[in-house]
């Protein structure tokens, strides 16, 4: 084939393509619509106003079809932050922080999650977490007693850092739930105990930024239950003793015969 046969049927393509999308789908919706309004209302008698509402609704469906039909997909990111945790090291020189949250994809292409960063805002100043290798598990240990069955320790796993689990695309409509394992170096411990604000922030694969933020006001908080997220706590035995299994338990269902 000639390069002016092969430029004919390229030629031939696009125009078809584009009467076929372009013209007449929006002049057939134009003129059923028009056929309707007449029928329905009986509002378009003289032959002006139907050439005038014929011309109107095909530019208007032609525009709507454009843009409908050249919209790029892409992704959309909403995070939430469920939990924090923060404890001390032994050289008081750094401060560990653990923090629980999910990203959600409502968009309408998957991506993978990038680029995180952690903050802290407190008396004016803002401070920057830097990213520590996560162990396969950490455990918070010392936990106040503040509630009934509160746990005394609690421990996340490695395999919930989501650092690594978003490299895997988020596809639409699909969460990721994980942990961010970070700490705060040289920050005069005193800071953690007072209010603050922390923020994550991460970027889809198009280099999108988003942000998802939590308030600490210094005091310990029930530990709460995260979706998503292997977590081991350690509880302390009520002064009634652990429920009873066996008689203690009814049930509805009748034994069969």
């Amino acid at each position: 084939m000639d390069w002016s046969t092969w430029f004919s049927h390229v030629s031939a393509s696009i125009v078809g393509g584009f009467i076929l999308n372009y013209v007449l789908g929006p002049l057939v919706m134009t003129t059923a619509v028009g056929a309707i309004l007449r029928v329905a209302f009986n509002k378009l008698k003289q032959r002006k106003q139907i050439i005038g509402f014929g011309v109107g609704s095909f530019v208007l469906f032609t525009t709507m079809i454009y843009f409908m039909g050249t919209r790029t997909p892409q992704p959309e990111l909403a995070g939430t932050v469920t939990s924090l945790f923060s404890g001390v090291t032994t050289d008081d020189r750094t401060t560990p922080i653990v923090i629980a949250l999910n990203v959600i994809n409502t968009g309408s292409m998957q991506t993978i999650v990038k680029s995180w960063r952690v903050t802290m805002k407190a008396n004016g100043q803002t401070y920057d977490a830097v990213f520590l290798p996560m162990p396969p598990s950490f455990t918070f240990n010392n936990i106040p007693n503040v509630a009934k069955g509160q746990p005394t320790a609690i421990t996340f796993h490695g395999s919930d850092n989501i650092l690594e689990k978003s490299l895997t695309p988020v596809q639409s409509g699909s969460i990721v739930s994980g942990v961010l394992f970070a700490a705060f170096q040289n920050v005069d411990g005193s800071i953690f105990k007072g209010v603050a604000e922390y923020t994550v922030t991460y970027e889809d694969v198009l280099s999108r930024t988003y942000s998802a933020s939590i308030r600490s006001t210094g005091s310990i908080s029930p530990v709460t239950i995260m979706p998503g997220i292997h977590v081991e706590a350690t509880c302390p035995v009520p002064p009634e003793g652990l429920p009873k299994l066996g008689n203690d338990i009814t049930s509805s269902i009748k034994p069969s015969q």
